[in-house]
C-alpha cells in the first residue's frame, strides 16, 4: 500500500468556474494576440502598429458585444419561462444576488415578490395614460389662449403618425450598449436585453398617447 501510495500521490486540482460561456476559441485566440499587440506598443514608438493595436481592441470589443448578445439572446429563446431568464441574465451582467434588490415601499406596505412589483408597475403604467390625458384636458383651453393672445399668425398644423414597432426597435437598437440611465434609472443594456419582450408595450404607449393629443417623452 505504501508503494502505492508512493507511486500514484494524490494531487489536489481546483476547478475554476467560467462563468463566460460565450468565450469561443477565436475570442481567446484574439485576446492573446491583443496582448502580444499590446507588449510590443509599449517597446517601440511606431505609428503604424499602433493604431493597428487601437482598431484591433475596437474590432475585438466589437466581436465580443456580439457573442454576449448571441449567447443571451439564444438562452431567452430556448427558454420556457423568458420573464426569469430574462431576470436571469440581469443578475448576471450586473452580479447582483437575490438579496440586493431594493423592496418597493408603497403607503407603508412594502413589497419585494418579483410577481406583486411587476403587477404594480403594470397597474400604474397602465392608469398613467389615462391620468395624463385628464390633466392635459384641464390645461389645454388656457394655454390655447395664451398663445392665441400672444401670436396673431395661424399656426401650422402638426400631424403625429402612429409609430410602428419598427421604428421604436430600430431607435433602441440605435442606443449604446451602456449602463447609463435616464430619470427611469433602467439602462440602455437592459431595454437593448429586453427589446423583443417590451416593443409591443411600448409602441402601444406611445400610440396610446399621441391618440390623446400627448407627445410621449
Amino acid at each position: 500500500m505504501i508503494i502505492f501510495y508512493h507511486s500514484f500521490p494524490f494531487k489536489k486540482s481546483y476547478h475554476n468556474q467560467n462563468n463566460k460561456v460565450w468565450v469561443t476559441t477565436g475570442i481567446k485566440i484574439s485576446s492573446q494576440h491583443k496582448r502580444d499587440l499590446y507588449v510590443l506598443c509599449r517597446s517601440t514608438n511606431d505609428s503604424k502598429l499602433k493604431n493597428h493595436y487601437k482598431m484591433y481592441c475596437r474590432i475585438l470589443s466589437e466581436v465580443i458585444k456580439t457573442a454576449k448578445k448571441l449567447y443571451y439572446n439564444k438562452l431567452i429563446i430556448n427558454s420556457n419561462n423568458k420573464v426569469k431568464s430574462i431576470w436571469n441574465i440581469v443578475k448576471m451582467v450586473t452580479k447582483k444576488k437575490d438579496d440586493d434588490r431594493p423592496p418597493l415601499n408603497i403607503d407603508e406596505e412594502t413589497f419585494k415578490d418579483y410577481q406583486s412589483i411587476a403587477n404594480i408597475f403594470n397597474t400604474y403604467f397602465t392608469n398613467a395614460i389615462d391620468n395624463m390625458s385628464v390633466n392635459n384636458s384641464m390645461t389645454t383651453n388656457s394655454a390655447l389662449n395664451y398663445l392665441y393672445h400672444v401670436f396673431t399668425r395661424p399656426f401650422p398644423h402638426i400631424k403625429l403618425t402612429p409609430v410602428s414597432t419598427k421604428e421604436i426597435s430600430k431607435i433602441i437598437k440605435s442606443l449604446k450598449w451602456k449602463n447609463s440611465h435616464g430619470y427611469d434609472e433602467i439602462p440602455t443594456k437592459i431595454l437593448k436585453i429586453s427589446l423583443p419582450f417590451i416593443i409591443s408595450p411600448l409602441t402601444y404607449i406611445c400610440n396610446k398617447s399621441l391618440s390623446n393629443g400627448i407627445f410621449p417623452t
